[in-house]
């Protein structure tokens, strides 16, 4: 999911059918970007098997759909890193691994 991510253009298109309601048509996704159509497919493509959209056929239309809940479990492990959750994380882990580890000596 984050290899989806990382690729600006794919970022941007999520914004855009998140900002137009959730739900576009492959067209409409196209005619906003500058890129070709094989270009547009298979940023569209990754993004459906990253499981960030989902794609169902009206017709002929093809129509894009955010998944949530992928986004929904990416923005939870994120969180580790944000505020209070960061903190609290590094301070188990210091707890954690503050102990001293004991060693088991074998006696002749």
């Amino acid at each position: 999911m984050f290899q989806a991510l990382a690729h600006a253009a794919r970022r941007q298109m999520l914004m855009t059918i998140h900002f137009r309601g959730g739900e576009l048509s492959a067209g409409d996704i196209a005619a906003r970007f500058g890129h070709t159509w094989a270009t547009t497919t298979g940023h569209l493509n990754a993004l459906v098997e990253a499981g960030l959209l989902s794609r169902s056929h009206d017709g002929r239309r093809r129509l894009y759909r955010i998944d949530r809940t992928m986004l929904s479990l990416a923005s939870e492990w994120l969180r580790w890193f944000d505020g209070d959750a960061a903190e609290q994380t590094r301070a188990a882990v210091a707890t954690t691994y503050a102990k001293p580890l004991r060693r088991s000596v074998r006696r002749a």
